[in-house]
């Protein structure tokens, strides 16, 4: 097991750290689900891992998607507490992801297979999922209880990030602080998932692309610019939907 932090580890802890407080206290479901789109955890931690892209990164959107509906269903359908909801399926995403990473091949048939998958997957997703007017939120809970919960948990991926592989990098480090913060939005969250999946999935193809014929940072930058450019409609879509949507303000806890 690893047990060594690196300057890379210290960036991820803020990083995750600064998104939860804003998703915690931006109120329209609409802003929150937004900020889990930035692949900002997913960079540091590459750099972190220090390993190339590969097909376990890939896969790990659709994990992505399963944690993203597995709290909702828990959540909607079996009527769970949401802490119990966002633990198991955690649990479910680190239990998939160290069989798969022991188990998928890492050749380049592996990542084009599962790059055509994973946007195949998006797309269906996104096409029959419905889109539902959820309300907002915003947390009562403070600062000083919310930085340690970040502190532990990114701190316990950083020690298993070696079995984990690749998925590690797409764990919803901040995602399990948007699922209970927006508890009652999960399906704005779920709506969510397939953006990313169709974003993140050009900027890994750029990255794979590119790795070997130029640095690592290099590369990261050519695949920042490949997704920059495909989320600005998101993005501007979001704020229109911000502006045209009335969302019912609620305080619980």
């Amino acid at each position: 097991m690893n047990i060594s932090f690196t300057v890379w580890d210290l960036l991820l802890l803020t990083a995750v750290s600064l998104m939860s407080v804003a998703i915690a206290y931006l109120h329209h479901p609409r802003l929150k689900a937004f900020i889990i789109t930035l692949p900002i955890p997913f960079t540091l931690m590459f750099l972190s891992l220090g390993r190339p892209i590969d097909v376990t990164n890939v896969s790990g959107l659709l994990l992505l998607l399963l944690y993203t509906h597995a709290v909702r269903f828990l959540r909607y359908t079996l009527k769970l507490p949401i802490l119990a909801c966002i633990v198991l399926s955690a649990a479910l995403y680190c239990a998939a992801g160290t069989l798969l990473a022991s188990v998928l091949p890492r050749t380049e048939a592996a990542f084009w297979v599962m790059s055509a998958v994973t946007v195949a997957a998006a797309l269906a997703v996104r096409r029959f999922q419905p889109d539902i007017t959820e309300q907002g939120h915003r947390s009562p809970i403070p600062l000083h209880v919310k930085l340690p919960l970040n502190l532990m948990l990114v701190g316990f991926l950083l020690l298993i990030r070696d079995m984990l592989l690749g998925f590690v990098t797409l764990f919803p480090m901040v995602g399990v602080f948007a699922s209970y913060e927006a508890r009652n939005s999960l399906w704005t969250n779920c709506r969510q998932i397939p953006v990313i999946m169709l974003t993140l999935t050009p900027m890994f193809i750029t990255i794979k692309l590119t790795q070997n014929y130029v640095s690592t940072p290099l590369s990261l930058l050519s695949g920042w610019a490949v997704f920059i450019i495909l989320i600005i409609p998101v993005f501007l879509n979001t704020i229109e939907s911000t502006r045209s949507v009335p969302i019912e303000r609620t305080e619980t806890v």
